[in-house]
Formats: structure tokens, sequence, C-alpha cells
């Protein structure tokens, strides 16, 4: 009886594990494509600026 109520119960650990990896596993691809629009669009600004073409790039930089 012990052990059938020991499998319930890890049986929801898993439902429960399982949740928190796939709302893991969301968030990372979430990061990675805010990461990867954040890198392009700091390249751009970095390669704009060397070619003055920047409006708020400050002279001197």
């Amino acid at each position: 009886m012990a052990r059938v109520a020991s499998a319930g119960s890890d049986e929801k650990g898993l439902e429960r594990l399982n949740t928190v990896a796939s709302g893991f596993r969301v968030f990372a691809h979430v990061l990675r494509i805010i990461l990867l629009i954040a890198g392009v669009m700091i390249t751009a600004t970095f390669y704009n600026a060397e070619h003055g073409a920047h409006p708020l790039t400050p002279t001197g930089m």
C-alpha cells in the first residue's frame, strides 16, 4: 500500500517537474530571441557609428 501511494506522489512530482521544465524551455527560447534581436541592434548601432550614419552618436566617440 505504501508503495502505491508513493508511486502516485512520484507521478505528481514528475508532472510538476515537467511543467516547470516546459516553462523554463519557453523562457529560454524567448530570452534567446530577445538577445538575438538586441545583438543585431547593438551591432548595427556600432557599425553605423563607425560610418558616421547614426544620428544619436555624440561627436568624438
